[in-house]
């Protein structure tokens, strides 16, 4: 970036703006202006109502360093160390993939399907950030939540997003492969975002996804679905009757997912939901019979 001359808080952001246009970093002006919030601890609107105001030299560094970092690509969630997930701020590092719009709409999809269950046990597989698990935990404080996930630096992330947003108590973090660390407990919903990009996709993602997510989060065989057919043959397994499970699967992906539905729980009702951009994003597998409200 061009030196940065130590006048008004305007002249910062249009000079950061700039910068990264020449970089062809996707909205340029909101990430100048989330990177100067960062580093002044101010919301966006707060910018507006003191564009004369000086920054220090020690808020130029800061400034500076953010923006070189977002400039050669790092995401702006692990420049400022947290994002906004339904409404809340969660931690993010690079040891767990950075929660995105989509999952927020298979929340909410989980979400209101639980409304008919009281006190209702759910495990999140696959749980990277907790974002999914300790959302569900939050918006329904009589909901028992099993988060699992096979890297346990994920799992100290998750930890530490249950702790800071208040539901630690109700959060039950454990490692292991899918749905194994539930053992012989049965829950009433299972809700995953499993990996689910094939290998051979690789270059078709933006390098801001393909260079700073952590691989085991994305990547899933050379069909983008081992994991996916792998977790869809245990997981009927560990719900209860009338409960069911919801995943979050990737572009084009919807009709096999079905079809491995189909194979290893015929009798179970299927699915297919969208997300905002109309893509089918949402597969939702319903466990037929009389409820049982137990938990195992």
């Amino acid at each position: 970036m061009n030196r940065l001359e130590p006048t008004t808080l305007l002249d910062y952001l249009n000079r950061a703006t700039e910068y990264f246009r020449e970089r062809k970093i996707d909205s340029p002006r909101l990430n100048a202006e989330r990177l100067l919030c960062g580093v002044l601890g101010c919301r966006r609107i707060d910018l507006y109502l003191q564009f004369d105001r000086p920054l220090s030299s020690e808020e130029v560094g800061r400034y500076r360093e953010m923006i070189r970092r977002r400039g050669r690509g790092e995401p702006l969630q692990h420049i400022l160390g947290t994002t906004e997930f339904h409404g809340r701020e969660f931690i993010v590092t690079p040891d767990a993939l950075i929660p995105r719009p989509e999952t927020e709409t298979l929340v909410e999809k989980v979400l209101l399907r639980m409304e008919r269950m009281e006190k209702p046990l759910v495990a999140d597989i696959g749980t990277g950030s907790g974002c999914i698990a300790v959302t569900i935990a939050a918006e329904r404080p009589d909901a028992r939540v099993i988060a699992t996930d096979i890297s346990e630096k994920a799992l100290a992330l998750g930890r530490k997003n249950a702790e800071g947003l208040g539901v630690a108590d109700r959060v039950e973090f454990l490692a292991g492969d899918l749905i194994a660390p539930l053992g012989e407990r049965r829950v009433n919903l299972i809700v995953s975002n499993l990996p689910y990009v094939s290998c051979g996709d690789r270059d078709t993602l933006s390098p801001e996804v393909r260079d700073w997510e952590p691989e085991v989060a994305l990547f899933a065989g050379d069909d983008g679905l081992s994991l996916i057919s792998r977790f869809v043959a245990t997981a009927p397994n560990a719900v209860l009757p009338d409960g069911f499970v919801a995943m979050e699967i990737g572009l084009g992906q919807a009709e096999r997912v079905v079809a491995l539905w189909h194979t290893f729980a015929p009798d179970w009702a299927i699915t297919v939901e969208k997300d905002l951009a109309g893509v089918e994003r949402i597969v939702i597998a319903t466990r037929p019979g009389t409820r049982d409200t137990g938990h195992a």
